[in-house]
């Protein structure tokens, strides 16, 4: 009896341990695929025909492939990465077989596995005439990549030759229909690129085309407020000539003007020409930040008197201070700053005598 019950006894820890184990099993998380396709890829099994025809292109041997295009063989196969002997052909910049391609009724817009069509390669390689074949053929220049790049946006990417010139290919792409407001998934638009990589020859097409300027990213900067902060005073004024708002806010509410004091990228440049320039277009002196900060305030913690000063001239409220009453002279007097006391006590005095007989003239008009 003690024998059966101690065999039962082990029968029931070795069901419960094998139960146990399954549901750890059932809930362990499975492994995410790699993000790089090199890695992720799974095996491909090419014809003999289709790796042929893909090595002739990779090689250079344009007769070969131009057989195996004849044969009809291959014409839309993607190798491990996707790629398939358009994108090819435009990689390794053969124009002959990128037309007995096209010619031969092969798909212009199929992506391989990174979200690259055809014409994305051709743009950023600089290939003018194969992104007039592609679009000749109908490929769709707002097809985007996973992460919302399209082939508007490559041509406002940094110049890695100074003869290279995107222009053209910005005009061709834009006159066969390219969506000029189109976004990336961070909220980039092509001509925010061009800003950001100072592309000032994109960016003039970009605003001939009615780009919007006043999209700006996922955190709300806008194409104005990054032209200011890296000091493109070109830009800073055809934004404003094409509609630009100076008064827009990002997610903190710092506006164009704010950016001329908030931590510039050029702490040495004077950005007192750029305010002036916002203030003429229309730029409130006394909006504050998330945080109640005045442009003027924020002039006087990171010590610009070169804006500080603009402000003033422009009749920035001197005691405007934050939500907690925190004023620009509390500020200087903090911080020390005995020029900026003295302008601000100067201000204040005749701010406040300006209010006193104003109030007066009401009271006895």
């Amino acid at each position: 009896m003690e024998s059966k019950v101690t065999m039962n006894a082990f029968k029931f820890i070795t069901l419960t341990c094998c139960a146990l184990t399954l549901v750890a099993c059932s809930q362990a998380p499975s492994k995410k695929p790699l993000s790089n396709p090199s890695q992720s890829a799974p095996a491909v099994k090419l014809s003999d025909e289709a790796r042929q025809f893909f090595h002739a292109i990779k090689t250079g041997d344009t007769q070969t492939a131009l057989n195996y295009i004849q044969k009809g063989e291959a014409l839309n196969v993607q190798d491990t990465f996707g790629h398939t002997g358009i994108l090819l052909a435009v990689d390794y910049q053969n124009p002959e077989v990128l037309k007995a391609l096209i010619e031969k009724g092969a798909s212009v817009d199929t992506a391989n596995k990174q979200g690259w069509t055809p014409l994305m390669k051709a743009v950023d390689i600089h290939q003018t005439d194969m992104v007039k074949q592609l679009l000749a053929a109908d490929a769709n220049p707002n097809t985007p990549t996973p992460q919302g790049w399209t082939a508007l946006h490559l041509t406002s990417k940094p110049l890695r030759n100074q003869q290279k010139r995107y222009v053209e290919i910005a005009q061709l792409l834009i006159d066969h229909g390219a969506f000029v407001n189109q976004t990336r998934q961070d909220g980039v638009t092509p001509l925010y690129l061009t800003v950001v990589n100072n592309r000032i020859d994109v960016f003039n097409t970009l605003l001939a085309a009615k780009a919007n300027p006043n999209i700006g990213r996922a955190d709300g900067r806008t194409p104005l407020m990054q032209a200011t902060y890296d000091y493109r005073i070109d830009m800073v004024k055809a934004l404003l000539k094409a509609g630009a708002n100076p008064n827009e806010t990002d997610r903190k509410g710092l506006s164009a003007l704010h950016y001329t004091v908030h931590d510039p990228k050029n702490p040495q440049q004077d950005y007192a020409d750029i305010a002036q320039i916002l203030i003429d277009h229309g730029a409130d002196v006394n909006l504050r930040t998330a945080k109640g900060d005045s442009p003027l305030l924020m002039s006087v913690k990171n010590n610009r008197p070169d804006v500080f000063v603009a402000l003033l001239n422009a009749k920035a409220d001197a005691g405007l201070g934050t939500f907690n009453h925190w004023t620009p002279l509390m500020q200087a007097i903090q911080d020390q700053n005995t020029p900026m006391i003295n302008a601000l006590v100067k201000v204040q005095e005749r701010q406040q005598k300006n209010a006193d007989n104003a109030l007066l003239q009401k009271i006895n008009p």
